[in-house]
């Protein structure tokens, strides 16, 4: 279980890095430094990407900060490609879920607070509610005799 733990830790702090980035709240070279990305990779990207009056590492196609609201509709869009048209897709929905099977499957609701960097257990004791209704489902459906 300590393999899983690590990867989440890890993977939230790509994302955590990726989003500054996006935000113009770290240079490329900060960002890449933190990543661990080889500098070659990135200064290809870098020839690609539109160009960025502030070095953004992954700026609009303007150049400019990618905002929420524009990240938002990155998301919704995906989720509609994805077959999810019919639900309101966002990214907390993606963070919700995210969290919402990492209790599933592993059971440890420390790990999930860990993992999404909640301070209060009490903020994230709401997967456990999810994860009991799905258990109180499964029991409805049993039947003894």
């Amino acid at each position: 279980m300590l393999w899983l733990a690590t990867a989440v830790e890890r993977a939230l702090k790509r994302q955590e890095v990726i989003l500054r980035a996006l935000s113009g709240a770290l240079s490329w070279l900060q960002a890449a430094d933190i990543l661990g990305i080889h500098p070659r990779s990135l200064r290809r990207w870098r020839a690609r990407r539109p160009a960025s009056p502030t070095g953004l590492l992954f700026p609009t196609r303007k150049g400019t900060p990618v905002y929420s609201a524009a990240l938002r509709a990155m998301v919704k869009r995906r989720g509609r490609k994805a077959g999810l048209g019919h639900k309101d897709v966002h990214p907390h929905m993606l963070r919700h879920t995210f969290a919402t099977e990492l209790y599933r499957q592993t059971k440890d609701i420390r790990l999930v607070q860990k993992a999404l960097g909640h301070a209060d257990l009490s903020t994230t004791m709401i997967y456990t509610h999810i994860v009991d209704d799905d258990l109180e489902a499964a029991l409805k459906g049993l039947h003894f005799g």
